[in-house]
């Protein structure tokens, strides 16, 4: 009797195709797979590389002054200078947040433009109260604050707007912050403040002064 259950060429053929077809498919299944994790690696470690060199940081000593009659002299004004270290990614003075916080935990942020009536919240002329902070442009050499993302001098006179807002890596700039504008910071000698520098990205700055008793005004070591 004659048998034709034998596995014909025909057969093993479409087998095999059949096997090199889930093998492709498998393979760029995987491949694809391997890709993707290469891909949001890389995209974590350069984040983290950008993270780990956006930094800002105060550079040298921190200035006080104070105002208020004798026996109530107050935390007025702080002058300091904020740097971005060599090697790092450059950063805009107008995405900076400058905290302040007081012994009592007063956490303020600092402002440094116009308010919604278009008035410097700095101006002595107007009545708007808040603390605020201004830039030394050294393009004019004078302290300036920003309106609108441009540059504002705060004496007319003082010269053109310099052409960059930006922080160079290995370069600092000169910082004011103005706290008596709403009546005084509440700091007098013998108490701490905390200031704290946060750029746009990158990990905060936080530095924490005490004022000796008895302080006039001066550089705070």
């Amino acid at each position: 009797m004659k048998k034709d259950n034998a596995f014909t060429g025909l057969e093993a053929a479409i087998v095999l195709i059949a096997f090199v077809v889930v093998a492709a498919v498998f393979s760029y299944v995987m491949l694809g797979a391997g890709f993707f994790a290469t891909q949001k690696a890389q995209e974590v470690t350069y984040a983290g590389i950008k993270m780990a060199t956006s930094n800002t940081f105060i550079n040298g000593n921190i200035h006080a002054m104070m105002n208020g009659g004798s026996d109530k002299l107050q935390l007025s004004n702080l002058t300091f200078s904020v740097g971005v270290p060599e090697g790092g990614q450059a950063q805009s003075i107008a995405n900076l947040v400058l905290l302040f916080a007081n012994e009592r935990g007063d956490l303020i942020e600092m402002v440094n433009t116009v308010d919604v009536n278009n008035n410097w919240v700095c101006d002595t002329g107007t009545a708007v109260p808040g603390y605020c902070w201004i830039f030394k442009d050294k393009a004019t050499n004078s302290w300036s604050y920003l309106d609108d993302g441009e540059i504002k001098a705060i004496s007319a006179d003082s010269g053109d707007p310099a052409n960059s807002l930006t922080i160079e890596p290995g370069k600092s700039i000169s910082i004011r912050m103005i706290l008596d504008k709403a009546g005084g910071s509440s700091v007098v000698g013998g108490q701490t403040f905390t200031i704290e520098v946060k750029p746009r990205v990158g990990a905060p700055y936080l530095v924490s002064k005490s004022l000796p008793t008895g302080f006039t005004g001066g550089f705070l070591t």
